[in-house]
Parts: C-alpha cells; structure tokens; sequence
C-alpha cells in the first residue's frame, strides 16, 4: 500500500471513530454529492426539454425512428448518469455520511428507474403512459419522501416548508388533472394551468427547486455540528 493510500485510510479511520466516540454529524461530503446530483439531473432534464421542443417545432416525430432512439438515449442516459452518481457515494467521508447517502440514493435510483420503465411501457401499453402523466405525480410523492428522509438528518425547521410546499402542490396538481378531464368548456387559463402542471410534472421542476433550496440551507453552515 502507498503512503498517500495509508493517509487517506487512516484520516478515514479517524473521521469515522470521531462521529462513534463525539456523536458529530458531517455533511461536507453530502453537500458535495447533492450539488452533484442536482447539476447532473438538471443538465438531463434540460437536455430532453430542447429535444421535446426542437420535436414539436420541427416535427421530429415524423422520422420513422425519432421515437426508439429517443428513448434508447433516454434509458442509456439515466443508467450512466445513476452509475455516476453511485460510484460518487463512496468517495472519502465520514462514516455517518456514507449511510445517509446509500439510503438517500434509493430516491434519485427511483426517479431514473421510473424514466426507464416509461421508455420500455411506452412499446407495450402506450394508453398507460398517456394516463400515467395525466394522472398521480409520483415524483412529487417520491421527492416528499426523501425531504422527510433529508430532514430526519438535518433537523432543519426550515426544511418542513418546503415538505409542506410540496404536499400542497401534489394535491393541487392531482386534483386538478383529475377535474380537468370533466371540463366541458375550457377556459384559455384552465389549459394554460394543465399545461403549466404537465410540464412542471413532466420536467421534475419541483424536485429540482426543492433540492436547490436544501443546498442553500445547509450551505451557509458549518461543516459540521454537534446532535
């Protein structure tokens, strides 16, 4: 073994017995992995948003294979960017850090698996994607989930808003897809509000605000605390 390896493995050692003998709580490295994440999903889903807009000002979908590529890309894409993410977990960090993050990774792993399986149901029950979107907005319910998971770590007040925020969007926006449908005559706002739902859905906007807001709470802190 290298000097620089014994170094690492021992200041590992030393960070993983402070939090067992001081019960501190790190989160330099979590911090890291969540800018990662947030930077990486963003960059996804604002690449796929020009290509769904360059298809409806081009009429992409017209090329016979427009749609398998897309969505060969789509799954390729999310399998990489996940594997990415994974292997970014076990980077040198407090012992404390790497349990947190193991457990919080099953979120993102849940988000891209649901790209996934969308891509592949799409050529087996086309009307069930279509219902699926228009229907409950499981990424808000997933990104709720880990909020609480978030919380749970931080003990932060201020993160009870945003879970709040959350619940409250996702039962609008439920709700609201359901009476939508039952419209006879629509009015221009009513379709500028579903539309406004599907796309906010559709692009995980609130998870990606919610993680934007979660890094500024922890970010102004110390690297570290006492329980």
């Amino acid at each position: 073994m290298k000097v620089s390896e014994k170094l690492l493995l021992i200041a590992q050692s030393q960070d993983d017995a402070d939090y067992v003998l001081n019960e501190k709580k790190t989160y330099k490295h979590i911090s890291k992995t969540f800018r990662l994440w947030i930077i990486q999903f963003s960059l996804y889903v604002g690449l796929f948003y020009i290509i769904d807009r360059l298809n409806g000002y081009f009429a992409l979908y017209n090329i016979t294979y427009y749609y398998p590529i897309y969505n060969f890309f789509k799954v390729l894409l999310s399998v990489i960017l996940l594997l990415s993410l994974w292997r970014s977990l076990n980077k040198q960090s407090s012992l404390i850090e790497r349990r947190f993050l193991k457990m919080w990774f099953i979120f993102p792993a849940c988000i891209y698996i649901e790209q996934i399986l969308i891509c592949v149901f799409t050529y087996i029950n086309a009307g069930f994607v279509l219902s699926y979107y228009l229907s409950f907005p499981l990424s808000t319910f997933i990104n709720i989930i880990m909020l609480f998971y978030i919380y749970s770590y931080f003990k932060n007040k201020n993160l009870l808003l945003i879970i709040l925020l959350n619940i409250g969007y996702m039962l609008f926006s439920f709700l609201y897809s359901v009476y939508f449908p039952t419209i006879v005559n629509s009015t221009q706002f009513q379709i500028f509000l579903f539309s406004m739902i599907d796309n906010i859905d559709a692009y995980f906007i609130t998870n990606i605000l919610s993680m934007l807001f979660i890094l500024l709470l922890i970010g102004g802190e110390e690297d570290e605390k006492y329980i």
